[in-house]
C-alpha cells in the first residue's frame, strides 16, 4: 500500500537481545512505581535495576557497536526498537541518550538542501523555542467540535485536490484475503489508544462507516468537498497486469455525473501486500510492468480522461504515478503514453511523479512536475520516548506533526515543478497496531497553517501555468491512516471548516491580490509598505497615509486575508495589494515588498505596520506614538536632506541592545547576522520596526529567503522576525550609512 513513510515501512517484531533483562518491562513498572510510592522506594527500584544493568555493560557495548554497522548500512528497520532500548538503558546508567533519529530519506531540520555553510541551515538548525517565552492566541481556526456550516461553492486558484481511497465496500479479493466482508472500515473500527492523548478510534459522523457501493454516498461527498472549497479528488487506481482492484466506485462515478466534482487519478503502482508496504514479501498480488502493460493502462483509463469532469491542465489529463522508480524505461514509457494521449484526441498528457522512496526530480521520468507526499517527504525528530503512557508492548516510531509542518513550510524551493501537499494527522496503527507508525501532535491549526504555505506558494509560483496551480492534501478519506478531511465525532467539521478558511482567501475574486505584477517603475520619489494583519489597526495606517498624502507616495500594502485586501483597496484604490501568508510577521512581508521595488529609485520608503502588541496593554498606545512621530513632513524631510541618513526611526524607537532584549533572540540574531556577513552588529534597533529608509541601505536584507521564516506560533519574542529587527541598523551601517531618530522623547519599548 502507499502509506508507508520513508524509513518506517518495516519494523521488525525482534525483541531484547537473549539473556538480557528486559528494560522496556522494567522501566514500564518502574514509571508506574515512581508516581506511587515515596522517595525511598524509588531509589531502592533504581539501584536494583541499575545493578541488573551494569552487569549488562559489555553487552549493551556490542549491542550498540551493532547498531553503528546497522545505521551506516541504512538498514533501517531494526534501529527504533533497538534506540529506545539503548536510550533507556542509558539513561537509567546515567549516560547520556544516543542521539535521535530523523526519518531516513525526507530532509532531516538539521540538513536542508541548501547545504551546511548557507544562512538558511544556520536558521533552520536552531528553530528551536525557548519555552519560556510568552505566547499568544493568534489561530481563528477550532481544534475542537466544528459543527457543519453551509458555503458557497467558489472556485479557487490553485485549486485544492484531496486524496481518495475507494477501498470502503467488500469485493472478492479482500474477501479472500482479509475474511468475507473486510472493508477499511475492519481496520479503523478495532483501533486502539497507545499513548495518552492518542486519537484512536476515528470514529465517522455525516455519512458513518458508509458503503461506496451506495451511489448517493459518493454524490454526497463530492457535494460536501465542493461545499468547503475542494477543487477535486485524486482517486487511487489499482492496476496490476490488466487486472484492476476497487473498480466498481470509479465506475460508477464515471456514469454518474451528480458526482459532480472534478477528478483524476493516482497509479498506486506497487505491490499489495499482507503487511501493507508494497515490498516483496507477502505479495498479494504483484505488479508486472512492461511496455504492453502500461500502454494496457492508459487504453483503460480513456473513459475516464474523456470526462469533463476529468482534472486537466492545458487540456492535457492529469496523471500521477506513484513509484516511477520501479517501472522499466519510465522516461520511455512517459513519451509513449504521451503519443497515445494524442491518439486519444488530446494534446498530450500531464505526467507528476509522486515524491516517494527518495525520489524528487521528475525531469529524469520524462514527467512535468513532481508531487509531494508526505509523510514520504516528511522531516521530524524521532519523540516515542516523550510521549506519556506509552504501551509497553508499541514497537512503532511516533514523529511531531510540528516538526513536520516546520519543516515542510520552510524547506528550499527546488529548480522543478513541484505541486505540494498537506498532510492531516497521520497514524497507521489501525492496520499495524503496535507496530504502527504515528504522528503526534496534530491539530487543525497546524494543518491549516501549512495548507496557506502551500497556497501562497503556489499562487505566487511564475513558473505555474493558471492551470498548473494544483495543491493537495492528504487526504479526503484515509480513514485507516488517521487522514481524513471528512468529519468524525472529535472534530466535527473541523478539518474542512479549516480548509475553507484558507481556501476562501484564494477564490476568483483574490486573484488579482495573489500575484501582483512586479512594478515597472515608479510614479512617485516616495514609496510606503504598509503590512496589515489586525483589522482594527487599519484606522491608524490609514491616518499614516493620509498625512503623507500630499507627497502622491506609491503605496504597497501586504495583507493576510481577502476580506482586508477589499478594506484597503476601498480606503485607498490606487495601493497595490498583496495577499500573504501570515508568517513572519511584518518582517516577511515587507522583504516581499522590498525585493520588488528596490531597483525602481525611490528615494525614501517609509515601513508601517498595524502593531498591536496583543501582550501588552499599551500595544495600540505604542503604534500610534510611532505613527505619530514618522508619518510627518518632518521626518521624512530629514531623511531626504541628510544623503547619508540611511534609517530613520521614532526616537523612542531606537533602543541599544541588552542582555534584557537579547535575551531570546540573541544567539538566533547572532547566526543570523554572520549569514549576512555583519561584523560587531550590537548597538541599536528601531523597536517596533517602523522606520523610513534609503533602499540602497539595506541591500544585504535582499539575501534573504522569505522560505526561511517559521510558521505562527504567538511567540512574542525569539523568532526569526524578532532577529532581523535587531538587525535593521546594522545592515544600515555595514552599508556605510547613518542611523538616527525623530519626533518627542519619551520612554523606550522593550520589545
Amino acid at each position: 500500500m502507499k502509506e508507508t513513510p520513508n524509513g518506517v515501512a518495516k519494523i521488525s517484531s525482534r525483541g531484547p537481545q537473549e539473556g538480557l533483562p528486559n528494560p522496556v518491562t522494567r522501566l514500564a513498572e518502574s514509571s508506574s512505581i515512581e508516581r506511587e510510592t515515596p522517595v525511598s522506594s524509588r531509589q531502592k527500584e533504581y539501584a536494583d535495576l541499575s545493578d541488573a544493568l551494569m552487569s549488562r555493560r559489555a553487552e549493551l557495548e556490542r549491542v550498540e557497536a551493532e547498531l553503528l554497522e546497522l545505521r551506516q548500512s541504512r538498514v533501517r528497520q531494526t534501529i527504533p526498537i533497538w534506540q529506545r532500548l539503548i536510550n533507556r538503558i542509558r539513561t537509567a546508567l546515567g549516560w547520556p541518550a544516543a542521539a535521535e533519529n530523523m526519518m531516513s530519506r525526507g530532509e532531516s531540520p538539521t540538513q536542508p538542501v541548501t547545504g551546511r555553510n548557507s544562512l538558511d541551515y544556520q536558521v533552520l538548525e536552531f528553530m528551536r523555542y525557548d519555552t519560556r517565552i510568552e505566547r499568544i492566541e493568534f489561530s481563528t481556526v477550532s481544534d475542537g467540535f466544528v459543527p457543519h456550516a453551509y458555503g458557497s461553492r467558489d472556485v479557487t486558484s490553485p485549486r485544492a485536490i484531496a486524496f481518495y481511497l475507494p477501498q470502503f465496500h467488500p469485493f472478492p479479493e479482500n474477501d479472500l484475503w482479509w475474511g468475507k466482508g473486510f472493508t477499511e472500515w475492519t481496520n479503523v473500527g478495532k483501533a486502539k489508544p497507545l499513548f495518552q492523548g492518542h486519537h484512536q478510534p476515528h470514529c465517522p459522523i455525516h455519512l458513518g462507516y458508509y458503503d461506496l457501493r451506495i451511489p448517493e454516498v459518493m454524490e454526497e461527498q463530492a457535494r460536501l468537498a465542493r461545499e468547503y472549497l475542494i477543487s477535486g479528488f485524486a482517486y487511487y487506481f489499482y492496476w496490476f497486469d490488466r487486472k484492476v482492484l476497487m473498480e466498481k466506485p470509479l465506475r460508477q462515478m464515471l456514469e454518474n455525473e451528480n458526482v459532480d466534482i472534478p477528478f483524476c487519478m493516482i497509479w498506486a503502482n506497487e505491490n499489495w501486500t499482507r503487511r501493507w508496504d508494497g515490498q516483496e514479501d507477502a505479495v498479494l498480488i504483484a505488479q508486472k510492468h512492461s511496455h504492453e502493460d502500461s500502454r494496457a493502462l492508459l487504453e483503460y483509463l480513456r473513459p475516464y480522461f474523456e470526462s469533463k469532469r476529468y482534472i486537466k491542465v492545458d487540456g492535457k489529463p492529469v496523471l500521477v504515478v506513484y513509484r516511477t522508480d520501479i517501472i522499466p524505461a519510465m522516461a520511455e514509457t512517459a513519451a509513449m503514453w504521451r503519443e497515445q494521449a494524442k491518439e486519444f484526441g488530446f494534446p498530450g498528457l500531464y505526467l507528476i511523479s509522486a515524491q516517494t522512496f527518495g525520489q524528487r526530480d521528475p525531469r529524469r521520468y520524462g514527467f512535468d512536475a513532481a508531487l509531494e507526499f508526505p509523510p514520504h517527504t516528511a522531516a521530524s525528530r524521532d519523540i516515542t520516548e516523550k510521549m506519556e503512557d506509552l504501551d509497553p508492548r508499541f514497537t512503532g516510531t511516533i514523529y511531531s506533526y510540528d516538526d513536520v509542518v516546520t519543516n515542510a513550510v520552510m524547506r528550499p524551493r527546488d529548480d522543478f515543478k513541484v505541486l505540494p501537499t498537506a498532510m492531516l494527522s497521520w497514524d497507521n496503527t489501525p492496520r499495524k497496531g503496535s507496530r504502527g507508525t504515528v504522528f503526534a501532535g496534530f491539530s487543525a491549526s497546524r494543518y491549516a497553517q501549512w495548507l496557506s504555505a502551500n497556497a501562497e506558494r503556489v499562487a505566487k509560483d511564475s513558473s505555474l501555468s493558471a492551470e498548473e496551480k494544483l495543491i493537495f492534501v492528504n487526504a479526503w478519506n484515509e480513514w485507516a491512516e488517521g487522514a481524513h478531511l471528512e468529519p468524525d465525532q472529535r472534530h466535527g467539521y473541523g478539518y474542512l471548516e479549516a480548509t475553507r478558511q484558507v481556501l476562501s482567501n484564494y477564490t476568483t475574486e483574490a486573484a488579482h491580490y495573489l500575484a501582483p505584477p512586479i512594478p515597472s517603475h515608479r510614479r512617485s520619489d516616495i514609496a510606503l509598505i504598509f503590512h496589515l494583519h489586525y483589522e482594527e489597526a487599519w484606522p491608524d495606517l490609514l491616518l499614516a497615509h493620509q498625512r503623507l498624502e500630499r507627497h502622491e507616495p506609491d503605496v504597497f500594502v501586504t495583507v493576510t486575508s481577502l476580506a482586508l485586501a477589499k478594506l484597503v483597496s476601498n480606503c485607498i484604490p490606487t495601493a497595490m495589494i498583496e495577499i500573504v501568508d501570515n508568517r513572519g510577521r511584518d518582517i516577511r512581508p515587507f522583504l516581499m515588498t522590498y525585493a520588488r521595488i528596490a531597483q525602481l529609485g525611490y528615494r525614501a520608503v517609509g515601513k508601517f505596520h498595524g502593531k498591536l502588541s496583543v501582550y501588552r496593554e499599551d500595544g495600540p498606545e505604542l503604534r500610534t506614538k510611532l505613527i505619530e512621530d514618522l508619518a510627518s513632513d518632518t521626518a521624512l524631510n530629514v531623511l531626504l536632506t541628510r544623503p547619508q541618513l540611511g534609517l530613520l526611526t521614532a526616537r523612542g524607537a531606537l533602543i541599544d541592545h541588552s542582555d534584557k532584549n537579547l535575551t531570546f533572540s540573541g544567539d538566533l540574531t547572532s547566526r543570523v547576522a554572520n549569514g549576512l556577513g555583519l561584523k560587531n552588529w550590537k548597538g541599536t534597533f528601531p523597536a517596533g520596526s517602523m522606520f523610513w529608509f534609503r533602499p540602497e541601505a539595506l541591500t544585504p536584507l535582499l539575501s534573504l529567503n522569505s522560505d526561511m521564516f517559521d510558521i505562527e506560533r504567538g511567540l512574542v519574542d525569539g523568532t526569526l522576525a524578532h532577529a532581523i529587527e535587531r538587525l535593521f541598523c546594522a545592515v544600515c551601517k555595514a552599508s556605510s550609512y547613518e542611523v538616527d531618530s525623530v519626533g518627542a522623547p519619551r520612554p523606550p519599548s522593550p520589545d
